[in-house]
């Protein structure tokens, strides 16, 4: 999957491709408007509707429809200028949170734990890639 964390106003994210136990690529997880910072975890497909989706403007009537089934498989984060944070889940309905710091993923409980420590969102991701197998690649961070 992914690890994806955000703490004191950045968003860090790793750039690992997984297909079940193999490690087959690198993929760019996030995107950064000049309203959002959003990225996703979930299946590679779904990730890259939902960032397409958000830099279009995330209009209700522009929601990417997802396969044949409409069944998706996606754990994301959207944080705009003001700093509120939106979660979304197989749904796309915007779920806002109050979080001092927050991460999702495989290796959400690893960042979080870091974080819980004094860890930056980065140093956040980096522990994750050390623990969880599915999270690997360069780390890459947005912030306003």
């Amino acid at each position: 999957m992914t690890t994806i964390a955000l703490k004191d106003g950045v968003l860090a994210f790793d750039s690992l491709v997984t297909f079940g136990n193999d490690r087959i690529g690198f993929l760019n997880k996030a995107v950064k408007t000049k309203d959002f910072m959003a990225a996703g975890a979930g299946n590679a497909e779904d990730v890259v509707a939902f960032l397409a989706w958000v830099k279009s403007g995330m209009f209700e009537g522009d929601k990417p429809v997802f396969g044949l089934d409409k069944q998706i498989s996606l754990s994301a984060i959207c944080i705009n200028k003001r700093g509120s944070i939106f979660c979304f889940d197989d749904k796309l309905f915007p779920m806002k949170i109050k979080a001092k710091f927050y991460s999702l993923g495989s290796g959400s409980a690893f960042a979080m734990g870091a974080m819980q420590f004094g860890a930056t969102a980065k140093e956040a991701v980096e522990v994750a890639k050390k623990l969880d197998t599915c999270t690997g690649g360069k780390i890459k961070t947005f912030s306003f």
